[in-house]
C-alpha cells in the first residue's frame, strides 16, 4: 500500500515538471509592429498558443524603449479577456514624439502565477536615418490637434550638430532625444489657416531646412442631413458642418450607403455627396462620416425615396391664343409608377391652373391656361410635385414674357359732337370715348371708321378720339366703329338734328362755384320733352369751341357732381346741358337747354384794375378805374373791389365795394397839403388780386387863411370908423379924465413907526443908487380959476429917486446917462401956499441912507 502511494506521487511530480517545462518555453512572439505616423501611434501584434493556455484572463507586461540606447519611455500592464481570432493579441501606444525621429522597440512578457514568464524578443520600428546633406524635421506637413502640445524633432546629418531650431520664426529651447536627434516642445497650439505654421532647423554646417504643419480639431458631428432627387435616378444629400472654411482641407467626408444586399462607401465634399438610386429600392439608410487624422464623427438618416422627390421642370414653351395659352414642358426622370401634380400660374398670381398628369419617363407634358385677356402680356410659372408626396413642389421655372393674340374690338364708343354753323353747311366735330364691354378688357384698335350719309371717313391711330366732318343743314345720323386686323366693333350712333330744330340762342349762363375736394355740383331745370336723358359737356371758357369732356345723365336726374380731378384750379369752364329727345341716347336729338359757368377752385385775381387820374381837392378825392370783371381768363368770379388810402404808410381809409357796376369812389375828410396813396384791388372769394396805385397831394386851402386874416382886420376897421364917427362925443366925455384931473385924490402913504418895513415893501432904492437931481418950484400968475405950478426937475437920471437928507442933493451921478429936464404942471382950483417947499427929511423910523417924501407942503 505504501509502495502504491509513493509511485502515485512520483508520477504526479514528474507530470508537473513536464508541464512547467512546457510553460517556460511559451514565450510571446511579436508578429508585427506597425506605425501610424499621422497619429504617432504604434500598433503591436503578438500570438499565444491557445492549446496550452487554460487561463481565461490573460495579462501581459509591455515595455517600450526609444533610440539606440534603449531608453525606456513606457511600461504598462494590459489584460485580455479573450484572444482575437486564433490567439492574436494587439496593443496600441501613442508616442508624444513623432515616430520618425528615432527607433522605437517593444517587447512583451506573459504574467502568470502558474509559471515563470520570459520576455519576448525586441521588435523595433525604425526611425528615419540621419541624412547626408540637410537636417530633417518631423512632423512633416502633418495635422496637429488644436490646444495640444506640439513635439517637433530635427535629425541633423551624421557629422553635424544643431545650431538653431525655430517655430514661427522664434528660437526655441532644444532638448536631445537621441544621438543626432533634437526636439522642441510648443504648448497650446492654435488653429491655422490653409498656409500652416513654419518650423525651421539649422545645423552647424549652416544647412537649413523647414516644414509646414497645420493645426485643426477633430471632426464635428454632421447636422441637418437632407436628401433629395429630381428624377429618381440620382440622390443628392446635404448637411451642415461647423468646420471653418480655412480648415476644410484637413477633413474627409464619406457617405456610407446601406443597400439591400451591400454597403457602398461614397466619397463626398464638406457638405454634400451624391449616389445612384437603386431601381427596386424605395427605403434608404445613409450614414455621413466625417474624418481626419485626429478623429471621426458620423450621423445617419433613413428616408423613403418618394418623400424626397421634387421633379424639375425644363424646356418651358408657351403657345398663346386670344384668351388662352397652351403650355408645354419637359420633366426628366422615371416617373412611370407615379402621377405628377403640376401647377401653372401667372407671375402676378391672379390666375392658377393645377393639373394631375400621368407620370412618364423623361417626357414632355402639356397644360392649357384659360381666362386670359386679348392683347395682354403675361409670364407663366410652372412647377410640379409627386402626387401625394409630402415633399411639395419642386423648383419653379418661368417662361418668357408673351402677348396674347388680338380679337375684334369688344368695345362700345360713347359719342358726342360739337356743331358750328357756316353759310349753307355745318362743321361737326365727332368725339368718342372707349367703353370696354368686359372687365379688364384691352382692345387692339388700329383705326376708326366714321360713316355719315353716303360718306365714310377712316381715322387712324388707336389714341385718336375725334374727327371733323362737314354736313348739310338737314338731319344727319353719324356711325362710328373701332377697327383692327381681326374685325370691327358694333357701330355707335349719334344724330345731328336739322338746323331748324337746334337751339340757336344760348340761355343765360348760371354761375357755380366748386370745391377742390368735393368737385363741381351742377343742377338744371327738368324738361318734360326729354326722353333719353341729358348730356353735359364742358370746355374752357377761353376756348369755348374745344370740348374737353362730356358725361351722360339718365332720364329723371337733373343734378350731377363732377370730380375736381378733371379740372384745373383757377380755370373757368363753361358747362352746357343738352336734353335728348328721340329713340335712345345714341339715336336721339340733343338740344341745348341750359348753360352754366364755374370753377372747380377759385384763385386770387391775376389782373389789377386800371386807375384813372385822381381828381383831388383840399378835402376830398374822386377815384375811378377801369376793369373787365367778365374776362373768362380770370381765375375766379370778381365779387367786388377793395379801396385803400394811406398817408405816410398809415391806413386812413379801407373800403370794400360789392357793386361791380360802381367803379368810382369818393374819399372825404382829407387834409390840405398832404400826400396820399390810393390803391384799388379786384376781389374774388379766394382773396385780393394785385393792386393798382397812384399818389396825389391835396392842395392848400388859401380861402381859410384869408378868412382868418380878414376877420380881425375888419373888426379893427369897424372900431376905427365908429370912433371917428363919435369922436366929438367921446372927447367931451373922456377928455376931462385925462386933461384936468382935478378931482383925483391920492391916498397918502401911512407911515407908521416901522418905516424900514414899509420901505422894504415898496422896494425903495438906496441913496447911492440914485443920481443927483434939482427941483425948482415956480409961481405963475393966476390963469382963470386954476393955478399952475411948475416943478422942474433937473437931473441926469429918470425915473425919480429920492436922495439922502444927510448929504447934499447931489449924490452919485451915473456918468453914462445924460441930463434930462422934466417939466410937470399941476393944476389946482385952490391957491397954493407960498412959498412952496418940498421937504426932504430923514424918516425917524427909516435907517440911514434911505429917503422918503412927505405929503406936506410948506
Amino acid at each position: 500500500m505504501y509502495l502504491g502511494l509513493f509511485l502515485f506521487f512520483l508520477a504526479l511530480a514528474a507530470g508537473y515538471k513536464n508541464t512547467l517545462s512546457l510553460k517556460q518555453d511559451s514565450t510571446p512572439i511579436i508578429d508585427d509592429i506597425v506605425a501610424n505616423n499621422a497619429r504617432q501611434e504604434l500598433s503591436v501584434k503578438w500570438r499565444i498558443n491557445l492549446d496550452d493556455d487554460v487561463e481565461s484572463n490573460i495579462t501581459f507586461r509591455i515595455q517600450t524603449v526609444r533610440g539606440k540606447n534603449l531608453s525606456k519611455v513606457n511600461e504598462t500592464t494590459v489584460h485580455f479577456d479573450q484572444p482575437i481570432g486564433d490567439g492574436l493579441l494587439q496593443w496600441k501606444w501613442i508616442s508624444e514624439w513623432p515616430l520618425q525621429c528615432t527607433d522605437h522597440s517593444v517587447r512583451v512578457k506573459r504574467l502568470s502565477n502558474s509559471f515563470a514568464a520570459n520576455w519576448s524578443e525586441w521588435k523595433t520600428n525604425s526611425g528615419v536615418q540621419a541624412p547626408d546633406d540637410k537636417p530633417k524635421i518631423f512632423p512633416f506637413e502633418e495635422l496637429l490637434q488644436e490646444g495640444s502640445s506640439g513635439h517637433f524633432c530635427c535629425i541633423v546629418p551624421r557629422r553635424g550638430e544643431i545650431k538653431d531650431f525655430t517655430f514661427k520664426h522664434i528660437s526655441r529651447q532644444v532638448s536631445s532625444i537621441d544621438k543626432g536627434v533634437y526636439g522642441i516642445i510648443v504648448n497650446n497650439l492654435n488653429h491655422t489657416n490653409e498656409y500652416g505654421i513654419l518650423a525651421t532647423c539649422e545645423d552647424s554646417n549652416a544647412q537649413k531646412t523647414f516644414t509646414l504643419n497645420f493645426v485643426s480639431f477633430p471632426p464635428q458631428k454632421p447636422r441637418n442631413i437632407k436628401c433629395e432627387t429630381h428624377e429618381m435616378e440620382h440622390v443628392n444629400c446635404y448637411w451642415d458642418s461647423d468646420t471653418p472654411h480655412s480648415l476644410n482641407y484637413s477633413f474627409m467626408y464619406h457617405c456610407i450607403l446601406t443597400l439591400q444586399n451591400s454597403i457602398k462607401e461614397i466619397q463626398g465634399t464638406c457638405n454634400h455627396c451624391s449616389f445612384q438610386a437603386e431601381p427596386d429600392q424605395t427605403v434608404y439608410n445613409i450614414t455621413v462620416r466625417a474624418t481626419n487624422s485626429l478623429g471621426e464623427e458620423s450621423e445617419s438618416l433613413s428616408f423613403h425615396i418618394t418623400d424626397i422627390v421634387s421633379p424639375e421642370v425644363q424646356h418651358l414653351k408657351v403657345m398663346p391664343a386670344t384668351r388662352h395659352a397652351n403650355v408645354s414642358f419637359f420633366v426628366k426622370g422615371n416617373f412611370s409608377r407615379f402621377n405628377l401634380s403640376c401647377q401653372v400660374r401667372t407671375s402676378d398670381g391672379n390666375l392658377t391652373v393645377k393639373e394631375s398628369l400621368k407620370g412618364l419617363t423623361s417626357s414632355r407634358y402639356q397644360v392649357t391656361m384659360g381666362g386670359l385677356q386679348p392683347l395682354e402680356q403675361y409670364t407663366f410659372e410652372v412647377r410640379c410635385s409627386l402626387a401625394g408626396s409630402a415633399r411639395g413642389f419642386g423648383r419653379c421655372i418661368s417662361s418668357q414674357r408673351f402677348t396674347t393674340h388680338t380679337e375684334p374690338p369688344s368695345v362700345s364708343l360713347d359719342l358726342w359732337r360739337t356743331v358750328h354753323q357756316y353759310s349753307g353747311t355745318r362743321n361737326v366735330t365727332v368725339m368718342w370715348k372707349i367703353i370696354y364691354n368686359n372687365n379688364n378688357s384691352k382692345a387692339d384698335i388700329s383705326e376708326y371708321e366714321v360713316q355719315f350719309g353716303n360718306s365714310k371717313q377712316i381715322v387712324t391711330g388707336r389714341d385718336t378720339n375725334h374727327t371733323s366732318i362737314n354736313i348739310s343743314l338737314s338731319t344727319c345720323s353719324i356711325a362710328v366703329r373701332a377697327v383692327n386686323e381681326a374685325g370691327s366693333s358694333l357701330p355707335s350712333y349719334i344724330v345731328i338734328p336739322s338746323f331748324r330744330n337746334m337751339s340757336v340762342t344760348s340761355p343765360k349762363a348760371k354761375r357755380v362755384s366748386g370745391h377742390p375736394v368735393q368737385g363741381i355740383p351742377l343742377s338744371w331745370e327738368a324738361c318734360d320733352w326729354v326722353t333719353c336723358g341729358y348730356t353735359v359737356d364742358w370746355s374752357k371758357a377761353t376756348e369755348p369751341k374745344q370740348v374737353v369732356n362730356w358725361v351722360k345723365v339718365c332720364v329723371g336726374s337733373t343734378n350731377l357732381t363732377l370730380s375736381a380731378e378733371w379740372f384745373e384750379p383757377g380755370c373757368r369752364y363753361t358747362f352746357r346741358v343738352f336734353g335728348c329727345h328721340g329713340n335712345g341716347s345714341y339715336h336721339g336729338k340733343h338740344v341745348l337747354v341750359e348753360e352754366i359757368t364755374g370753377y372747380a377752385e377759385e384763385l386770387e385775381p391775376r389782373r389789377k384794375p386800371t386807375l384813372n387820374p385822381v381828381s383831388i381837392s383840399s378835402s376830398s378825392a374822386l377815384l375811378s378805374w377801369e376793369f373787365n370783371e367778365d374776362d373768362p381768363a380770370d381765375p375766379g368770379f370778381i365779387t367786388g373791389y377793395q379801396v385803400n388810402v394811406t398817408e405816410s404808410l398809415q391806413l386812413v381809409v379801407s373800403e370794400q365795394l360789392n357793386d361791380l357796376h360802381i367803379k368810382n369812389f369818393t374819399v372825404d375828410n382829407l387834409r390840405d397839403g398832404t400826400k396820399y396813396t390810393f390803391q384799388v384791388q379786384a376781389r374774388t372769394t379766394a382773396g385780393l388780386g394785385p393792386p393798382d396805385e397812384t399818389t396825389a397831394i391835396s392842395p392848400s386851402n388859401h380861402t381859410r387863411f384869408l378868412v382868418r386874416l380878414l376877420i380881425p382886420l375888419l373888426l379893427l376897421l369897424s372900431v376905427g370908423i365908429l370912433i371917428a364917427f363919435y369922436s366929438k362925443r367921446i372927447k367931451t366925455c373922456v377928455a376931462p379924465f385925462f386933461l384936468t384931473p382935478f378931482k383925483l385924490t391920492a391916498r397918502k402913504l401911512e407911515i407908521n413907526s416901522s418905516l424900514y418895513e414899509v420901505s422894504e415893501k415898496i422896494k425903495a432904492l438906496k441913496v447911492e443908487d440914485c443920481p443927483c437931481s434939482t427941483i425948482h418950484v415956480l409961481e405963475e400968475s393966476s390963469m382963470g380959476k386954476h393955478q399952475m405950478m411948475e416943478i422942474k426937475i433937473t437931473g441926469s437920471q429918470l425915473p425919480y429917486c429920492p436922495q439922502s437928507p444927510s448929504n447934499s442933493l447931489c449924490g452919485h451921478v451915473n456918468s453914462d446917462i445924460s441930463g434930462i429936464t422934466n417939466m410937470t404942471y399941476i393944476s389946482t382950483s385952490e391957491p397954493l401956499p407960498n412959498p412952496y417947499i418940498v421937504m426932504l427929511a430923514d424918516s425917524a423910523a427909516g435907517p440911514p441912507g434911505y429917503v422918503t417924501t412927505t405929503d406936506k407942503l410948506y
